[in-house]
């Protein structure tokens, strides 16, 4: 991998995460009978308004496709990303 694979890779992935994100949301809202908007994301567990709790593990199938499909999403501000990359290995550094 060259110097600039990191960078390459950035937009791409955070495309990613953002439609898998969205997808375990709306995987949680079907099961729980709560729109996406009252549901929070936070540290792999989902919560909707009520309290109840959902580990995005317990939705992954149901968050999957079997199919590509085009969505469209609003990515967040590059500076509000919450991981960064290790510069000397390119491993995951974790949560700022």
């Amino acid at each position: 991998m060259g110097p600039g694979h990191r960078a390459s890779a950035y937009t791409p992935v955070r495309v990613a995460a953002a439609v898998a994100r969205q997808r375990l949301l709306e995987a949680a809202s079907a099961t729980f009978g709560s729109p996406v908007a009252y549901l929070r994301l936070n540290a792999g567990v989902i919560t909707d308004g009520s309290g109840r709790r959902l580990d995005i593990g317990a939705l992954a199938t149901k968050a999957a496709s079997t199919s590509t499909v085009a969505v469209a999403l609003e990515l967040s501000p590059r500076e509000c990303s919450t991981v960064t990359s290790h510069p000397a290995t390119g491993s995951a550094r974790g949560r700022r």
